[in-house]
């Protein structure tokens, strides 16, 4: 497990430029702390990102449903770690996030695609009978 967190920070920070340099690349943010209670910590990380991805939208989730954002209907629960995300859910936030922000860099993408599987790869499995 450790390995693949570290390869999760080194696709979150490679390339980043020498110090007071700017970059092209656009690396994800994360709401440290903002999900102190989520285990294991793969899924803490994903759900930190979603959580400082979100609230970098400026807006609540009320106000998404308002907007026919279905796909926002369990917003909370997913940014809080509280239930793992759908991948639909994913996908909406980075389309909204891209256009308040700027395009992710295909290391961004990569790093929040490796946290949303690893994190369903943490879900206990009910035994089959």
């Amino acid at each position: 497990m450790a390995a693949t967190l570290e390869i999760f920070q080194k696709l979150n920070y490679r390339g980043l430029p020498p110090h007071g340099e700017d970059s092209q690349e656009l690396i994800l943010p994360r709401s440290v702390d903002a999900c102190p209670n989520v285990e294991p910590q793969a899924r803490r990380m994903l759900a930190e990102t979603l959580h400082a991805m979100f609230h970098s939208l400026g807006t609540s989730v009320s106000e998404l449903m308002r907007a026919d954002k279905v796909e926002y209907l369990f917003a909370e629960e997913y940014i809080t770690g509280a239930v793992p995300p759908s991948r639909d859910f994913i996908d909406h936030l980075v389309r909204d996030y891209e256009e308040m922000h700027g395009p992710l860099s295909d290391k961004a993408r990569t790093y929040l695609l490796a946290m949303y599987v690893t994190s369903l790869e943490m879900i206990p499995r009910t035994p089959e009978a």
